[in-house]
């Protein structure tokens, strides 16, 4: 092992993103990423495939995405890491599907930034004659420009742009519904007949708008930057949702009650197209493209923020140029925000994105299926270290729904968009077979679920198991005198891994003092046990403290810490599942309490007779 890598990067000087971001900035990423076409361009889509109903269609559309906001927001809790959605998947599936996740989200986040930005040129060039493209490009470069700016200057941005929209948008309905009030009986006649596509076209219709709410899950991306992500991430996201459902169906009834649902059908500009319907109070039309505008950039800004963090998590993780994982003096990941920037522009000016990014939004159906499968992963492998600060409710019942429901509206898709979802499968099996199949050593979650299932009844075909015992035998005995305070015992804890690792023990010991205290957690023979990750960690290590010792107002029997590399945190998850079995067994409290030999109580762990 290379114990110049061990103290460099595990030293204080690590490169970890800031918690800065609270409920109100994820309201603001969610409730800004949400808006967007899905007002201001899918209800003349929209109309066209069920009519008057496009309002029910919101709503339920709406509804569908609670399976994945409380999934989002228990993984979230547990894992607060950037890249949210890859990290979740490649922790509980492993690397393969990790990086299926990290390349579609990223690629249907930049197309919807390019999309919206062009959106916004549409509206623009109603009021000035503006080119659409030009004004696109012209929005990229300042929205990645504030992305440099840093993570702070960005939320608050968001937030501005998010309360400009609010009060805009009130407004317009505000000024819709006085215009209509005048003659509610063409108001009725206009929602009549409700259903003229049949229940087809608007089942149709809910597949279409379900991506109008999509954007919601960009705040798991950001996580890391968030204070309190247990409390902060599904407040913010429920208040997104409730706002966004509330906008879409008032505004579409605005919009069908001043226009007709026929009008509607295949309007670009259907908002701008309502409010050129009002009379009684001034200016309408004027305010709905600044509304727009408003929208198509908050869309455009979260995206950027959320896609930039996808290189950083890859990086990380040795799967993309170590360059891309890198944070500047003010904790921005550059090189990611540039390369996210460049590509938009590209695609504005190259393709057209408006097809594009119609293919790429079913890639929120996939991710969010996935999604709900990993959390089950997650419960079910019964892995002590899996702890969210907040839990679905309706487990697994609302994991089931979001699967049948998100798998019934990727089979409505079209052709081309299922095509889009092969391709990205494609050429991330090639990805991982050719370029780092032989060089990662993740685990994932999964393993430990297939583990139990064969405890339950089948040979357990794991090679953890022995890797597991290899480690307990090897491990590092440490006999306390009594009553060591929390700091002396780490203190030797430091010690005893710069011994076998290498390293600064000071640095070793900040880092320890910080990740033990939040990690560790009782056994059931009051033994502590804590999982650490460090970085440059060839294999698992573990410490075995025994001697009373006091933690705040709590008294333990002795200390048990496990180590792995930061790219194993599913190993070390597993390893740490067989640690806290392997403590109930019967020879082990006993050998722990009474045994004077640290090999017989590392042999008495993994279920072995000391010799005679």
């Amino acid at each position: 092992m290379d114990k110049k890598k061990v103290n460099k990067k595990n030293s204080g000087d690590s490169q970890e993103l800031e918690r800065r971001l609270g409920v109100t900035s994820v309201f603001a990423i969610c409730t800004g990423a949400a808006f967007s076409s899905g007002f201001f361009l899918l209800p003349g889509f929209a109309a066209d495939e069920t009519g008057p109903s496009l309002p029910l269609a919101f709503l339920l559309a709406g509804f569908f995405m609670l399976p994945a906001i409380y999934t989002i927001s228990e993984l979230s809790s547990a894992m607060p890491r950037s890249g949210g959605p890859y990290f979740f998947m490649t922790r509980s599936f492993g690397p393969l599907m990790g990086i299926m996740g990290a390349m579609g989200k990223y690629v249907q986040l930049v197309f919807k930034a390019a999309f919206a930005f062009f959106g916004a040129g549409i509206y623009i060039s109603l009021m000035l004659g503006a080119g659409e493209t030009i004004v696109a490009v012209i929005m990229a470069l300042l929205f990645t420009a504030i992305n440099l700016m840093g993570v702070r200057q960005t939320a608050a941005t968001e937030k501005i742009l998010v309360l400009v929209l609010i009060i805009l948008l009130l407004y317009f309905l505000f000024a819709g519904i006085f215009e209509i009030s005048s003659d509610p009986g063409q108001v009725t006649e206009r929602f009549q007949p409700l259903f003229p596509k049949g229940f087809d076209g608007f089942i149709g219709a809910i597949a279409l708008v379900f991506v109008s709410y999509g954007g919601m899950g960009q705040v798991a991306s950001v996580a890391e930057e968030i204070k309190n992500p247990s409390r902060s991430i599904p407040r913010g996201m429920m208040w997104g949702l409730g706002v966004a459902t509330f906008f879409y169906i008032a505004g579409t009834m605005v919009m069908i009650a001043l226009v007709s649902a026929e009008n509607l059908q295949g309007d670009m500009v259907p908002a701008a197209t309502a409010a050129g319907k009002i009379s009684g109070i001034p200016l309408p039309a004027i305010v709905m493209v600044l509304a727009a505008m408003t929208a198509f950039a908050s869309t455009g800004n979260a995206a950027i923020l959320s896609a930039a963090r996808y290189p950083l998590a890859l990086s990380r993780d040795e799967l993309l140029w170590k360059r891309f994982g890198k944070l500047d003096a003010k904790g921005i990941p550059k090189s990611a925000v540039v390369l996210t920037g460049i590509i938009i522009i590209a695609l504005i000016v190259v393709f057209d994105v408006r097809e594009i990014a119609k293919m790429a939004s079913v890639f929120l159906l996939f991710i969010f299926l996935i999604l709900c499968i990993a959390l089950i992963i997650f419960r079910e492998s019964k892995t002590r270290e899996y702890r969210p600060g907040y839990k679905s409710p309706l487990y697994p019942w609302m994991q089931i729904a979001g699967i049948t429901i998100y798998l019934s509206l990727i089979i409505a898709s079209s052709t081309d968009a299922l095509i889009f979802v092969i391709i990205i499968i494609i050429i991330s099996i090639l990805w991982y077979s050719f370029g780092i199949r032989k060089t990662t050593t993740f685990s994932a979650a999964i393993y430990p679920l297939f583990a139990r299932i064969a405890r339950s009844g089948m040979k357990d075909p794991s090679k953890e198991e022995s890797l597991f015992h290899s480690v307990a035998k090897r491990a590092v005995f440490i006999e306390l005198e009594e009553d060591k305070s929390y700091e002396d015992t780490i203190s030797k804890a430091s010690h005893a891994i710069r011994e076998r690792l290498g390293g600064e023990k000071e640095a070793i010991e900040k880092l320890l003092r910080k990740e033990v205290k939040h990690w560790m957690h009782p056994s059931a023979v009051n033994i502590l046990v804590a999982p650490v990750l460090l970085e440059g960690i060839e294999q698992p290590e573990m410490i075995m403290m025994r001697g009373s010792m006091q933690v705040d107002e709590n008294k333990s029997s002795g200390l048990i810490i496990m180590l792995d590399d930061r790219k194993s945190s599913a190993r070390l998850l597993q390893m740490m599942t067989e640690l806290e079995g392997s403590m109930k067994k019967e020879k082990f409290p006993h050998a722990w309490k009474n045994s004077d030999s640290a090999h017989d109580i590392k042999i008495a762990l993994v279920g072995e007779t000391p010799e005679k």
